[in-house]
């Protein structure tokens, strides 16, 4: 394209790559207002969608946070229903009888051939369908568990010093018991701490003692 100046008559060349004068349309009136509009609308635009986002966001934290708020409210629902044992024997009375109606009862918890009460720690019993609930009187508390645990663990290993690998069977079974009744209670406290102890000191000693048998 070639474009004549009026003062000195020259011909300046343009480049063929630069906007005609077609493709570029005077800025009106018209158009200056309607450009403000769009930007206006953009503007406005992105208002909305920071809105929506936000919105977005803390729709999504509350979800994070509301399953940690439902744990809670079920965990205080079953600390409130949780059952507080009683017994305060290291075998119920109910399992002692039933117990020696069946001839159940291991040698260790004979005195002169006899089952007796004294000497009875309540045995592991695997959870069925047709097993029946425990009851407060069937579940020992964190201080008779500690003392059963000690029972087992100090006493009847000083007694039976010579006969360890058929005294570990009976105290993995009394002391698995112990632990159910731990979880059924949902215990913890100091007590729980050393009973837990106890029965990991006794499991590690007998890895030792009985790894060459």
């Amino acid at each position: 394209a070639v474009v004549s100046t009026q003062s000195t008559g020259e011909e300046i060349r343009e480049s063929p790559f630069a906007p005609t004068s077609s493709q570029q349309p005077p800025q009106t009136t018209a158009n200056r207002i309607s450009s403000k509009r769009i930007s206006r609308h953009l503007s406005s635009g992105n208002g909305k969608r920071n809105q929506s986002t936000k919105a977005h966001n803390s729709l999504q934290l509350q979800k994070c946070f509301e399953p940690n708020v439902r744990t809670s409210e079920v965990l205080q629902a079953k600390k409130i229903t949780r059952k507080v044992g009683v017994c305060p024997y290291m075998c119920s009375q109910k399992e002692y009888r039933m117990r020696l109606d069946q001839g159940i009862y291991s040698f260790h918890e004979t005195e002169n051939g006899e089952f007796v009460h004294h000497l009875a720690v309540k045995e592991y019993a695997r959870a069925s369908a047709d097993q029946e609930e425990s009851q407060p009187e069937d579940l020992r508390p964190s201080m008779i568990l500690l003392k059963t645990v000690q029972y087992l663990c100090i006493n009847l290993v000083d007694r039976y010093p010579d006969s360890f690998e058929d005294l570990y069977g009976f105290i993995w079974n009394r002391t698995r018991a112990i632990r159910k009744d731990i979880t059924q209670q949902r215990l913890c406290d100091i007590h729980t701490v050393s009973v837990l102890e106890t029965i990991t000191r006794f499991h590690i000693f007998s890895g030792y003692a009985l790894s060459d048998s």
